[in-house]
């Protein structure tokens, strides 16, 4: 649905790419470039706040994914030097 909307878009067939897009965001309402593209579409066919709502979820689910990668990057930060001080250190070799 997504690709059929940004098919429908370009060739400036714009309120079936609405509709497309639409039935894809209710399929995952999470995907944030759903949300970025409707809001452009919603833009393109004069609904300005429509567009506008569309666009706060966007952004909002970047900085959810934004903030959920910084955690995953931490925590595995975390577990690397965890298991960094668990290792036995080498011993020096005799010369």
């Amino acid at each position: 649905l997504f690709q059929l909307a940004k098919a429908l878009d370009r060739l400036e067939q714009w309120p079936g790419a609405v509709t497309a897009l639409k039935r894809a965001v209710d399929t995952n309402p999470n995907v944030a470039s759903y949300h970025y593209v409707l809001s452009g579409l919603y833009r393109r066919v004069g609904q300005a706040a429509e567009s506008q709502q569309h666009l706060e979820t966007f952004r909002r689910l970047e900085k959810e994914a934004a903030e959920f990668e910084r955690k995953r990057r931490e925590a595995q930060r975390a577990a690397s030097g965890a298991t960094a001080a668990a290792s036995p250190a080498k011993a020096p070799s005799p010369q």
